[in-house]
């Protein structure tokens, strides 16, 4: 009660969230609301159906966790172990095989391509690298060259 002796209102978004948190016994709930909230379970159908919700999870609530004994754990446990082993491929050692996709990634090339691959590497670094091969175009700058440096720089590399 307020200080005039009325009951406060109780709105049905207070009364959800209080089922929510307090459950169903509205022993539970805050004393200060308890009157508000019987108040409008008699008038509400929408509260008394909340209040059913709360009463539905509180029974769930209150059946707690399925009793198991250890005889069935290991049952799962071992059905689960088999199961890891044959999609593995190799039940024999119990080691996992990778997939065909991994093996064949894996798999060295040889020699031959990557000595290919480093000897035209080699040819194209002495093309680029060739006395008047890679000349500037213009007499003025070098091109991408003046960027980096000043022309009087370059002008005293290239006589």
């Amino acid at each position: 009660m307020n200080p005039s002796g009325k009951t406060p209102e109780m709105t049905i978004a207070r009364f959800r969230h209080l089922a929510d948190v307090c459950g169903a016994d509205l022993a539970r709930w805050p004393a200060a609301e308890r009157a508000a909230a019987e108040a409008l379970l008699d008038g509400s159908d929408e509260a008394r159906r909340v209040l059913a919700q709360a009463r539905v999870l509180d029974a769930w609530i209150a059946l707690g966790a399925p009793q198991v004994d250890d005889a069935q754990v290991e049952r799962l446990l071992g059905a689960i172990g088999d199961r890891i082993d044959r999609e593995a491929g190799n039940a024999a050692t119990g080691l996992p095989q990778p997939p065909a996709a991994a093996l064949h990634r894996a798999r060295p090339r040889g020699f031959w391509p990557a000595a290919a691959f480093l000897a035209g590497m080699a040819v194209m670094g002495t093309l680029a690298g060739a006395d008047n091969y890679m000349q500037p175009t213009s007499t003025t700058s070098a091109g991408i060259a003046s960027l980096v440096a000043p022309e009087p720089y370059l002008l005293a590399w290239n006589p």
